[in-house]
């Protein structure tokens, strides 16, 4: 079988992302969060009488993405070149009467925007997760290497064979550590914002 991009090789897919990754910025998962998206907004404008409550819930019943034609979703993306239209096309055939309460008010860039913004999320809970597998091995690697000395990396300008500091290894994956905790502090305290910020500046435009 022909592979046309890394992310398709079994040779260098790993290399660039995880299996979970893909899994969260796949096709299925993008046309799950705009169904769950399309889902929410019905149920919030339910809440302040833009649509009839009865037809809301009826929305939350009957939009199922299992139960989307995929042969058709795709026939329909490629005539129109997104496929939200399309699919919130099958939704509102899912929800017979209510359907037409499908996608109220909204735009095909705010339901784009959104569901890629809660893909986005679920990768960061990736990375938060992996963050903290690195702090813990490098904790057991610093206890287990506590008698454990190391050549210190050769500073700028200094040849590998120039004699180096000798250095506790535990001392090194402190460090790691350390850098490790940064990173996964940035990342909870200032990547969401970056990831909402962004959304909401490309759907302004």
């Amino acid at each position: 079988m022909t592979r046309s991009t890394v992310f398709d090789s079994f040779l260098f897919r790993d290399l660039f992302g995880t299996a979970e990754m893909r899994a969260v910025f796949s096709d299925r998962a993008h046309v799950d969060q705009v169904v769950r998206v399309e889902v929410a907004l019905a149920q919030a404008e339910a809440r302040i009488g833009v649509i009839p409550r009865h037809s809301a819930d009826v929305i939350a019943a009957s939009c199922d993405p299992a139960r989307l034609d995929r042969d058709r979703l795709r026939r329909d993306t490629e005539t129109v070149g997104y496929p939200t239209l399309p699919i919130v096309e099958q939704l509102a055939e899912q929800c017979g009467d209510a359907g037409g309460y499908v996608h109220r008010g909204a735009t095909t860039q705010d339901i784009m925007d959104t569901a890629t913004v809660l893909q986005c999320a679920e990768g960061l809970t990736l990375v938060s997760d992996a963050l903290d597998r690195l702090r813990a091995h490098l904790r057991h690697l610093a206890a287990e290497h506590i008698d454990t000395v190391t050549c210190a990396a050769p500073k700028s300008g200094q040849l590998a064979a120039q004699d180096r500091v000798l250095v506790p290894q535990h001392q090194q994956f402190r460090v790691l550590r350390r850098s490790a905790a940064e990173e996964h502090r940035w990342n909870g305290q200032q990547l969401p914002g970056h990831v909402v910020q962004q959304g909401h500046d490309h759907g302004e435009t």
